[in-house]
């Protein structure tokens, strides 16, 4: 036996050392493999090549870097004798790289080996030109190709840039060109243009000012700033040719022979140190004016061309704007008298003042700093209300301001815009535009030279130079607004079918057809100012009225149906997206039942009525209560009530965010849901509202709805509030999870997961589950739309599953009760309120009974699962319950309900009768149910 053993073990250390052997040769050749390609690498010519092209990337970059502080300390101090001797020992550049002038052309020469690749440039979009930029690039590189001898490959071309503060979309734009040479005028030259982003990116703009190629034009013959590129083609355009058909359009091959093009400058940093060098030692004061002088000659060249009557139409529009705002200069020094305004700070968050309903009266913001207030005489009541907060914000009271609004714009400006309507139409003139780096204001509209300055003191910004110029979009737009482009292709706003129409009272009606016309508005809009200022006013939900204009002077007949063969929307009568799922809506009918037409942005809209009569349809028709925002996303089954679903979305309002100038709080959704009385019977609090689910499982939280409903819609078995087993550790007062399957999987809805206190009671349950070995699945808002995936093991077939199951017998959820509520009682109770009520005195009696026994109110929230807030109600309440003659006064006033229910009085004529406020009421009218047995009613 011993020799046995003794024999394995040999041979076991016998393989043991073969193994290590292999390994020990295999990790040998490992490293000879490596190390010969390495030797040959180090001594190859690639080697000391590739270490150089880095020495010399880090030494340039050093050299760029010593070179600019030494620019800056030189042009700071002033001294010319410093800069001549500076430009002596660098030749004339502090990077090697120097602009050339002859006296009479300034020229950008090649970078060279300062920049082998060149600057590329960012295409243009042509939706104008219908291409002919790209056409013009195309025809000249054919040319110049041909010139010098080559078909593909690369060549260097001569061009200008041109100062163009005609440009309808920037007055700082430059565009590239093709030189004089090539005959024809400036436009007929222009190849596109640099953009004020571009000019800066490219180091041709330097501390904001866009202006530095317009100064270097006006040392320049002609106004041309001359510059060479490379263009790169690899495909013969005769070969393209050869793939052209007989049908092919015009132009079809513009886009596969446009060259690459890259222009042979420096880099930015290199570049724009260039420009300022030779500006501080060429440019005078003269040479300056003559740059701005001819900025202005280019805009009033603009402006003399002869008007269009289009054109003229938008002239006496901006007459009649300016007449109508300088009789409106506020004169006074009256302001909007408020309440205590209170200053909320909030992390990540601008600062609001907000009064006392809650409605954002101004915000703070920052980069540049703004105080923005919805309505200028607010802002008096801001301010002081910041400077109790120790803000200090600038303010200057003295009247003779513009009524208009200020907007901050990320690019550093400040806009002062008026919004109204001119000529039926909803506006957001620009009037105004304020650099605030360089505290220079751009004055469009002239006359308003003096309100403006005042309005932009109010807030703090005085202007250091004023420039007096049109728009840069006008005479084309109305102060930077596109009105021709909105009256020339009208889209018709949809309109709802007779059909659709007789399914919700005709005023509701309104609403949704003013909803249309108003988004239609919003759409027309081309301006990202526009845009945001409509984001953040309630103009956004008004329709325009309709455009009062000249006779004769645009066709408006709305755009020929693209589709008129395709079936139509159910509700609109728009054509159906044949590739869209097969439903009986369009696009944007499905669009705006899934977001709702309204956004809540604080303020008393005539659509809300309609809001919460379309929340009590849904929980009527479909949900059996009060509906969760996000169910609202999925649009109904078809039945016979679809239609009438659809539109009830519509109507609802699901968003909202507080602007300046709001008149209240911005209302979450359990506001709405509160206002529409479908959360009457609950009891809400911190951590959410007590709601029915669909098959009258009482869910304590509008996510634990929808899980609930989506087990009662599925045919998914499910017990709500299951025991954990007890756990003299783990749960000493008994815990609950939400609902348990059919197989004894529990499962828990976490709504609050970023609450450390409740994740500590969820996580504590989970290890209780693990510790008696029950499954359990966690569900978090961020997984409702995964429902179907997560408890996939627990659908039942599809053939067994429920097709449009009917409700339970459940009370309704309207507040007007026309008819008899099934399962409901003579005197108004119903298995709801029964339930909720029984639910909330059991409460009561185990919270007093806990404190009775030495439990702390926060050891009773825990145990009882609620916000510690509510416990001393459920306390105050328990006690009075277990002895009404410890509160005479509470119980003579429950005594009163007893004896107005009796009288069949409501809930709102005891509120009067007794003077009571509407909390003091609900108390009262609750207290008489439980102490007398009689029912609440409203």
């Amino acid at each position: 036996m011993v020799l046995a053993l003794y024999a394995v073990a040999l041979a076991s250390m016998k393989a043991l050392g073969l193994v290590v052997l292999v390994a020990g040769i295999s990790y040998l050749l490992y490293r000879l493999v490596r190390h010969i390609p390495k030797e040959r690498y180090f001594a190859s010519e690639e080697f000391p090549a590739h270490t150089a092209k880095i020495s010399s990337v880090v030494a340039e970059h050093n050299d760029i870097a010593r070179d600019a502080a030494e620019f800056t300390a030189i042009t700071d101090s002033r001294s010319e004798p410093a800069r001549r001797e500076h430009r002596d020992r660098t030749g004339g550049s502090v990077t090697g790289y120097a602009i050339e002038w002859d006296g009479t052309t300034v020229t950008l020469p090649p970078a060279g080996d300062l920049n082998p690749d060149g600057v590329s440039w960012a295409w243009i979009t042509d939706d104008d030109g219908e291409g002919i930029y790209d056409r013009r690039l195309v025809d000249f590189a054919d040319a110049a190709f041909a010139a010098s001898g080559k078909r593909v490959g690369s060549i260097s071309v001569p061009f200008v840039l041109i100062p163009r503060p005609d440009n309808p979309y920037d007055s700082d734009a430059v565009s590239i060109a093709l030189p004089k040479s090539m005959g024809g005028d400036e436009e007929d030259r222009c190849l596109g243009y640099l953009y004020r982003n571009t000019i800066e990116y490219w180091g041709i703009a330097s501390g904001r000012r866009k202006d530095l190629v317009a100064r270097l034009a006006a040392l320049s013959a002609g106004g041309e700033v001359h510059f060479t590129a490379t263009m790169s083609r690899d495909t013969d355009p005769a070969d393209i040719e050869r793939y052209r058909c007989s049908d092919d359009e015009e132009g079809w091959d513009i886009d596969y022979r446009l060259p690459e093009f890259r222009l042979d400058l420096p880099g930015a940093r290199i570049m724009g140190a260039a420009i300022r060098a030779f500006l501080s030692e060429h440019e005078t004061n003269e040479s300056a004016t003559l740059a701005a002088q001819g900025r202005d000659r280019a805009i009033r060249a603009q402006l003399a061309k002869p008007l269009t009557p289009k054109a003229r139409w938008l002239q006496d529009l901006r007459t009649e704007l300016v007449e109508r705002l300088a009789g409106e200069v506020v004169t006074h020094s009256n302001s909007n008298r408020h309440g205590a305004l209170e200053v909320l700070r909030q992390r990540n968050f601008a600062t609001k003042v907000v009064d006392e309903n809650g409605g954002c009266i101004g915000v703070v913001l920052t980069r540049p700093d703004l105080v923005v207030v919805g309505n200028e005489f607010d802002r008096p009541a801001v301010i002081e209300a910041l400077d109790r907060e120790g803000f200090d914000p600038p303010f200057d009271p003295t009247p003779g301001w513009l009524n208009a609004s200020l907007h901050r714009d990320s690019d550093g400006w400040i806009h002062v815009v008026w919004i109204g309507r001119i000529a039926g139409m909803n506006v957001e003139p620009i009037l105004a535009s304020f650099d605030v780096h360089d505290k220079e204001l751009h004055l469009f509209a002239v006359e308003l030279e003096t309100p403006i300055q005042g309005l932009l003191r109010r807030a703090g910004h005085v202007s250091e130079k004023v420039v007096l110029r049109p728009h840069p979009r006008d005479p084309g737009q109305f102060f930077g607004q596109d009105l021709i482009a909105r009256l020339e292709s009208p889209q018709a706003a949809r309109m709802l079918r007779p059909e659709a129409r007789a399914l919700i009272p005709a005023e509701w009606a309104e609403h949704i057809e003013s909803g249309w016309r108003a988004k239609q508005d919003i759409q027309s809009r081309n301006t990202q100012i526009s845009q945001t200022i409509l984001f953040a006013r309630p103009v956004d939900q008004f329709p325009p009225d309709d455009p009062q204009l000249p006779p004769g002077l645009f066709d408006q007949r709305p755009a020929d149906d693209p589709n008129p063969d395709a079936p139509p929307c159910r509700l609109c009568g728009e054509a159906l997206n044949p590739y869209a799922e097969p439903l009986p809506y369009c696009l944007d009918c499905v669009g705006d039942a899934s977001t709702g037409l309204f956004a809540d942005r604080g303020f008393d809209e005539p659509w809300a009525p309609a809001v919460l009569w379309s929340l009590k349809q849904l929980a009527a028709l479909e949900f059996g209560g009060a509906p969760a925002r996000d169910q609202l996303r999925a649009m109904p089954t078809d039945g016979p009530h679809a239609d009438l679903l659809m539109l009830c979305r519509m109507l609802t309002a699901r968003h909202g965010k507080a602007v300046p100038g709001g008149q209240r709080k911005v209302y979450s959704w359990a506001d709405w849901l509160g206002q529409a009385g479908l959360l009457a019977g609950g009891v809400r609090t911190s951590r959410g509202v007590t709601v029915m689910a669909k098959d009258g499982h009482i869910c304590r939280s509008l996510l634990e709805r929808q899980i609930d409903d989506f087990f009662f819609d599925h045919g998914v078995p499910h017990q709500p509030e299951p025991h954990y087993p007890f756990d003299p550790e783990i749960n000493p007062n008994g815990y609950r999870a939400d609902w348990k399957l059919a197989d004894g999987t529990f499962v828990e809805a976490l709504g609050f997961t970023t609450n450390t206190a409740y994740m500590d009671k969820a996580q504590r349950k989970i290890a209780l589950a693990a510790k008696h070995q029950i499954p359990i699945v966690t569900v978090t808002v961020s997984d409702l739309p995964n429902l179907p995936t997560i408890f996939a093991k627990w659908l039942p077939q599809k053939d067994d599953q429920p097709r449009g199951a009917a409700l339970p017998p459940r009370p309704a959820i309207t507040i007007r009760r026309t008819k008899p509520t099934p399962g409901a009682k003579a005197n108004g109770q119903n298995p709801t309120n029964t339930k909720l009520r029984a639910d909330r005195l059991e409460r009561c009696r185990r919270a007093v009974e806990l404190q009775s026994g030495g439990a702390t109110r926060s050891q009773i929230s825990e145990h009882l699962g609620i916000n510690p807030d509510g416990v001393a109600s459920l306390l105050r309440d328990g006690k009075f319950f277990a002895n009404p003659t410890s509160d005479s006064d509470r119980l003579m006033l429950a005594q009163s309900a007893a004896s107005a229910r009796k009288r069949r009085l409501t809930r709102a004529e005891f509120q009067d009768e007794e003077q009571l406020s509407t909390a003091k009421a609900k108390e009262c009218w609750r207290d008489a149910d439980v102490l007398f047995g009689t029912s609440v009613t409203d």
